[in-house]
């Protein structure tokens, strides 16, 4: 199988399993993401082990080229800014939200 099949199958397991929002500056345009809550531990030598709760949304990077951090993504009706990017590789692009 060439790479090419490979990303479409991607892109096709990505989109069947996502929920669907839009960027509040693109209003009429349907992007497909994945939205997660993870809680990742923070050692800190002071107070110990604690746990920070974060929230991330993954979109496949071919809807999101061209879009700056701190855009606003409306999900569900609610706002979210995409704050860092996280995570990203040859087909999605994972951002931290605040």
């Amino acid at each position: 199988m060439s790479w090419q099949g490979s990303f479409a199958a991607e892109i096709r397991a990505f989109k069947s399993i996502a929920e669907f929002g839009v960027f509040a500056s693109q209003p009429g345009t349907q992007v497909a993401c994945h939205f997660d809550v993870q809680y990742r531990q923070n050692a800190d030598p002071y107070s110990g082990v604690k746990k920070d709760k974060i929230t991330l949304i993954t979109f496949l990077r071919i809807d999101v080229a061209g879009m700056a951090q701190g855009c606003v993504f409306v999900l569900n009706g609610q706002s979210y800014s995409l704050n860092v990017i996280d995570d990203e590789d040859e087909i999605s692009v994972s951002y931290v939200v605040l």
